[in-house]
């Protein structure tokens, strides 16, 4: 078997190849993929054990107020998401994102950061580019837990960036999508 190829074979399940959602977005909502990925969603929310398990873990290891759950309420994505806060400066924004696939044993996590600005006299958040150094608040010894406790991997950024030429997300084109869009979600923090 070519590595990646059980990941391909499983966004190929609840992601529907060569339909682009901007364009014909009624075949894309009806396809036999995305109906899988409603009962899918439908099954996550009738156990969420193992995500509550994994939710508290992060809250005890950054403190309940520094986290918060922020899934997209729509199912159109392919996981939950969790934000840490580790910003330590009022006018930044920063903070690791860990979206935890709901379609296969796998998760990711990105550092994000935004700057505060005056933009024509409005105070903004204007983003800055995403980024997997996560250190010092993420390391190889989180990654082994996870995986031991709850059979995740930690899916790395150069999985993450290959590209899957014949998806097409709600956000992101043909061409664009990268296997970590299509297991998650095209939405970035």
């Amino acid at each position: 078997m070519e590595p990646y190829e059980e990941i391909l074979q499983t966004i190929y399940t609840f992601v529907p190849a060569g339909i682009d959602p901007k364009t014909d977005y009624d075949a894309y909502l009806n396809s036999p993929q995305i109906k899988r990925l409603a009962e899918k969603w439908a099954q996550e929310y009738d156990d969420t054990t193992r995500w509550d398990d994994f939710y508290d873990l992060i809250a005890a290891l950054f403190g309940p107020s520094m986290v918060a759950e922020v899934t997209s309420p729509t199912g159109m994505d392919r996981c939950r998401q969790v934000v840490v806060n580790i910003s330590h400066n009022p006018y930044r924004v920063d903070r690791l994102v860990i979206n935890w696939s709901i379609i296969g044993p796998f998760y990711e996590i990105y550092r994000s950061k935004a700057e505060l600005a005056m933009d024509g006299g409005k105070s903004r958040l204007i983003n800055q580019r995403s980024s997997y150094d996560t250190n010092p608040y993420w390391g190889p010894h989180l990654a082994d837990e996870i995986q031991e406790l709850y059979g995740y991997n930690q899916l790395s950024p150069f999985a993450s960036s290959m590209i899957i030429p014949d998806i097409a997300l709600p956000y992101t084109g043909f061409g664009e999508v990268t296997l970590a869009k299509a297991l998650f979600t095209d939405i970035v923090m």
